[in-house]
């Protein structure tokens, strides 16, 4: 027997294939360590960032970091961002 789920806000459907009718006492927290423990092992594996409510993703391992030089002059803003001054950094 299998039971389709809807997730996700109800935006997205999962298929499962396999039912377990048993969800009282020990045969049911077996279920959920073993239920948790392949969910955690999976995450562990993606990174993923989340913005804009939770509604886009970006995973990490996707993106390319950019190569990041010493950064030896930096200009401030002073009275209230009419002027700007070059500092350097060491």
């Amino acid at each position: 027997m299998s039971l389709m789920l809807t997730t996700k806000r109800g935006t997205s459907k999962k298929l499962i294939e396999k039912i377990n009718f048993n969800w009282a006492g020990d045969t049911y927290k077996e279920y959920q360590a073993t239920n948790t423990a392949t969910i955690i092992l999976q995450k562990r594996n993606r990174t993923v960032v989340t913005s804009a409510r939770g509604t886009s993703m970006k995973y990490l391992e996707n993106t390319s970091i950019p190569e990041q030089s010493k950064t030896r002059s930096v200009y401030i803003t002073t009275n209230r961002g009419t002027k700007r001054r070059l500092i350097k950094i060491n």
